[in-house]
């Protein structure tokens, strides 16, 4: 029964003639063109000065409401085959739209979905291998650091017997100082009287003991300049491993991370979108006041409201009721 009934809506929906050409306007439609056109020609430069012409206007404008409302009535009943063609056209087609649109939106969400997928495997990739560089890197500079605390220790193991050095070589000295006094003293002794047997026995025992201070001073003086090249030698490879420390960079390893998946016709756009979650905390420049909302109270206060940034007044248009 339903197929009968769906059947013959089709068979008449196929017979329905759609007028094309001016011989198959409706002859109340034509009449109505005159009289309109008549209409037209009668009031187009029509002008209002004084009572008079303001009733004159007001019984056209209760004729051009009749006339609109007659258009309208004709129109439907001129178009309402047309209509029918057109639901007729439109419900054929609608399945076929859908079902492709379904289709499309199913195919790009699954692109979409695989080249995110695609994406987060890259950027993970991506992060280990930095993670390893980073930690590489970390153990490079430890183990220079480590280096450089070393040579630190050295200089410093270094500076320390060159102060040994340099304060045996003064204590030397002095020592050699005294000696030269102890001889210039015993020198003008022997000068004055011929000394015995013992002072010139001491007199040669300083003067050996002067020989061996001097030399043990020269000694501590080589050794003092030894240490302190060992100490500069310690400082200068102590910079050179905090420059190298400085420098060190390790470029991560790209080689396993996937590369982004692409397909001949086919791309995939970036796009930028917003998604309010608090209304509150926008900032006034991005608001848009709503005017139907503002339209609306004002018409319900009839006026008697007063809005910072709104300016309220009224407005009058024309209106004709027809029997």
């Amino acid at each position: 029964m339903v197929d009968n009934k769906e059947n013959k809506k089709e068979s008449k929906k196929e017979n329905i003639k759609i007028p094309l050409v001016e011989d198959e306007i409706p002859p109340s439609a034509k009449e109505l063109a005159e009289e309109v056109k008549g209409l037209i020609l009668a009031n187009k430069d029509i002008q209002i000065r004084n009572n008079l012409d303001y009733e004159r206007a007001t019984e056209i404008l209760k004729d051009i409401s009749i006339v609109k409302k007659r258009i309208d009535i004709e129109k439907r009943g001129a178009t309402k085959h047309l209509d029918a063609v057109h639901d007729m056209i439109v419900n054929w087609f609608r399945p076929m739209a859908d079902g492709i649109a379904t289709l499309e939106k199913t195919v790009k969400r699954s692109t979409v979905q695989y080249r995110e997928e695609q994406d987060r495997i890259k950027k993970e990739a991506e992060r280990k291998a930095l993670l390893e560089a980073k930690e590489k890197q970390a153990k490079i500079r430890s183990e220079l650091e480590a280096k450089a605390k070393e040579e630190e220790r050295k200089r410093k193991e270094a500076e320390a017997a060159r102060k040994e050095e340099e304060r045996k070589r003064l204590a030397a000295e002095e020592e050699r100082k005294v000696a030269e006094r102890r001889i210039k003293e015993l020198e003008e002794a022997q000068k004055k009287a011929e000394l015995e047997a013992k002072e010139q026995i001491e007199l040669e025992a300083e003067r050996k003991r002067q020989e061996e201070l001097k030399k043990s001073e020269e000694e501590s003086s080589v050794k003092e300049q030894e240490y302190q090249t060992q100490e500069d030698d310690a400082k200068d490879k102590e910079e050179s491993l905090k420059e190298e420390q400085e420098l060190v960079f390790i470029q991560p390893d790209l080689t396993n991370v996937p590369k982004t998946p692409k397909a001949n016709g086919l791309s995939i756009r970036e796009y930028w979108d917003i998604e309010i979650i608090d209304s509150s905390l926008v900032p006034r420049e991005y608001c848009t006041p709503d005017e139907v909302m503002i339209r609306q109270i004002v018409k319900k206060m009839k006026g008697q409201i007063k809005i910072p940034g709104v300016r309220i007044f009224t407005k009058k248009s024309a209106s004709v009721r027809t029997k």
